[in-house]
């Protein structure tokens, strides 16, 4: 089962990678 967290992680994580880093891209666990 996906839950909502893991969802929005991996969205988070593409669109830091997809898009130029911003200032919450630091909060990510790996870039």
């Amino acid at each position: 089962p996906v839950d909502a967290a893991s969802v929005a992680a991996v969205r988070k994580d593409t669109a830091a990678r997809s898009e130029p880093f911003k200032g919450d891209a630091e909060l990510l666990p790996m870039k």
